[in-house]
């Protein structure tokens, strides 16, 4: 198996008095950042920079977009 999840034991939820968005939930964004890398990055990870607009690309269609037409 991935060695990303070789020390995961299992997933706590915890239940908290009101609900955030999950756009808004640190975990739920870096755990879209380990996936993303984890399928994409021949070597395992990248560089702060490129984190960073993975990262903010993440938050909206239009950041989405603008990084595509940046890259391409």
């Amino acid at each position: 198996m991935n060695k990303l999840f070789d020390s995961v034991d299992g997933i706590l939820f915890t239940d908290r008095p009101e609900a955030v968005p999950y756009n808004y939930r640190i975990s739920y964004k870096v755990a879209q950042l380990c996936l993303i890398l984890a399928r994409s990055c021949g070597r395992g990870g990248c560089s702060t920079l490129k984190l960073h607009m993975i990262s903010l690309a993440l938050t909206s269609d239009s950041d989405m977009n603008r990084l595509i037409n940046f890259v391409n």
